[in-house]
């Protein structure tokens, strides 16, 4: 994604220290987002392999709902 949105921006002439700080932005953004999912997958993966509540059950589901949504830019 960080290729694809660098590329575009590239297309469109800017100043090299824009595109710098368009770069470390889309890092910060996928850092931020990755550490989420990852912590979001470990939860529901051990909540898989332990037999938990219906209440943790609901908590991974409605985080994985999050994660998607705003991945899919998609909302209810």
């Amino acid at each position: 994604m960080k290729q694809k949105a660098i590329f575009i921006l590239k297309s469109r002439r800017p100043k090299d220290p824009q595109v710098k700080a368009f770069g470390d932005a889309i890092d910060v953004v996928e850092e931020l987002i990755g550490k989420f999912v990852r912590s979001v997958y470990t939860r529901s993966s051990v909540a898989v392999h332990v037999a938990d509540s219906k209440e943790e059950a609901k908590k991974v589901r409605d985080y994985v709902a999050l994660v998607l949504g705003e991945l899919l830019e998609v909302k209810e």
